[in-house]
């Protein structure tokens, strides 16, 4: 049975938690004070503990333990009714108009992207917010532009043709749909629409060196054929980089305990 668009324009916020009531509840609340309301809420609760709260206006989902983010947001695709998914995490926030900013943007041929400003501060993330190059797709397979999630609007029908987010990608798999648009053909637009940015969750976002080493392996085994021989290089040092940074963070945070 094929599910009913509501209209050209309907929206569903689909929203992934686990284990964060307390941001998610902030995360929620920015949704359901949209000046431009979404068609419908999704939740997507893959946490240890159920959410204690209760709002007919959301549509609640449970799973099983830790499914990861790419899995729990293609849950959430498959249940929404709407033609647009706009996707949100747990510990960020939308701008009261994000969705009225995002809606004069919204086409099945483009997958939108919302500038981000750090949660605390309300300052612009300069790094996380660049403008994305269409034309190449050398700075998409070592940098994050600021594709962050959180920040992504997408139809259904690119969602489908993408075969939605990639389940096997530990790390990267929001950046992953914006690589795999712009190969099929679609345009990737920063907007002007706000989103917030949890810097203090950082740590639990990126959950340990051995993780991030896989997936940045990952990563680079499912793209190594569309880079070059300096991109590869490029990819290999900003790595080594990061890796370092980790490695000096454990040594640190080792030293004032």
């Amino acid at each position: 049975m094929k599910l009913k668009i509501k209209n050209n324009k309907s929206i569903s916020a689909i929203i992934i938690t686990k284990d964060r009531p307390k941001y998610f509840l902030k995360a929620i609340k920015s949704v359901l004070n949209q000046s431009n309301k979404v068609n419908e809420i999704i939740v997507i609760d893959n946490g240890k503990k159920k959410l204690d709260f209760n709002n007919k206006k959301i549509k609640y989902f449970r799973t099983n333990y830790a499914i990861g983010s790419s899995r729990a947001r293609n849950l959430g695709i498959k249940k929404s009714k709407s033609k647009y998914c706009a996707f949100l995490d747990d510990d960020d926030t939308w701008d009261k108009n994000y969705i009225k900013k995002s809606k004069k943007f919204l086409n099945e041929k483009y997958v939108l992207v919302g500038k981000v400003f750090s949660i605390s501060t309300k300052k612009i993330i300069k790094n996380k917010s660049l403008e994305i190059n269409n034309t190449s797709l050398d700075q998409l397979f070592v940098r994050n532009p600021g594709i962050i999630g959180s920040n992504l609007i997408v139809s259904k029908q690119i969602l489908k043709k993408l075969n939605y987010f990639d389940k096997n990608l530990p790390l990267g798999q929001d950046k992953a749909i914006a690589i795999e648009s712009i190969l099929k053909g679609y345009k990737v637009l920063r907007t002007s629409a706000k989103i917030f940015f949890n810097e203090n969750t950082l740590g639990q976002r990126n959950t340990g060196l051995v993780k991030y080493i896989k997936g940045k392996f990952i990563f680079y085994r499912k793209y190594k054929n569309l880079m070059n021989l300096f991109i590869k290089i490029d990819y290999f040092l900003m790595f080594m980089k990061n890796t370092l940074y980790i490695l000096y963070s454990y040594m640190w945070n080792d030293r004032n305990i």
